[in-house]
């Protein structure tokens, strides 16, 4: 998919195919979403849209179907490559291929993390302090909203309530409950900082260039 966006970058069939993937990542979405508030699936304390992942999905398709919408791009950016990409490294999850759980589970995050990539290196966004500010601002808004939920109602979404997931995972390593959650989020703004520094160089050395050319005639601009 990189290597179609970037040889094809600007045209209409692109565009064609973008959202006939936004379209489809979104499809898959709402069907995980009405399997897990069936009656038969249904836990209140785990089955409503409110983890980071749930959120990231629809996410996923506002960003590629808007591109001029710089927000969904960057939180798609810090949520599905410093946050989702979590999904693959510890699943929360037990079910094989044969059931529907498991589909339920890796066909989102394939989609978050799969349209990241994508619009990282097919479209080229890249990140900048103050996108690094309104992530921070949109995942603690995030933070502080679930928590309370969670505190309240016993719940676990964001793994930000009293009880881990129930397979193993870096969580089990934070300490208890409720410190926990402080850790978590500093470990993510750290993260995100990371995320962001490897792409300042190249602004700093694009406008450097830029600057350079200033007062140059075309000509010697060319050459």
């Amino acid at each position: 998919m990189v290597a179609h966006g970037r040889a094809r970058r600007g045209t209409e069939a692109l565009r064609r195919h973008e959202r006939a993937f936004a379209w489809i990542n979104l499809a898959a979405w709402i069907l995980v979403q009405l399997w897990s508030l069936h009656p038969r699936n249904f836990k209140a304390a785990s089955a409503l849209p409110l983890h980071v992942c749930d959120l990231a999905s629809p996410l996923a398709t506002v960003a590629i179907l808007r591109p001029d919408w710089r927000v969904a791009r960057t939180v798609l950016f810090y949520w599905g490559l410093g946050l989702c990409t979590q999904a693959f490294l510890t699943p929360d999850l037990k079910e094989g291929m044969a059931h529907v759980a498991f589909w339920a589970f890796w066909l989102p995050h394939a989609g978050i993390v799969g349209s990241a990539v994508y619009d990282l290196a097919a479209r080229d966004y890249r990140p900048g302090w103050s996108d690094l500010r309104d992530a921070t601002i949109v995942t603690l808004s995030y933070a502080v909203v679930v928590f309370t939920i969670d505190a309240m109602f016993g719940c676990n979404y964001g793994y930000l309530g009293r009880s881990g997931p129930d397979t193993p995972s870096a969580l089990d390593f934070l300490g208890p409950w409720p410190a926990r959650v402080g850790v978590m989020i500093a470990i993510g703004q750290a993260l995100f900082i990371l995320m962001t520094l490897p792409f300042r160089p190249w602004k700093r050395l694009r406008e450097s260039h830029d600057h350079s050319g200033e007062g140059v005639s075309p000509s010697h601009q060319r050459l």
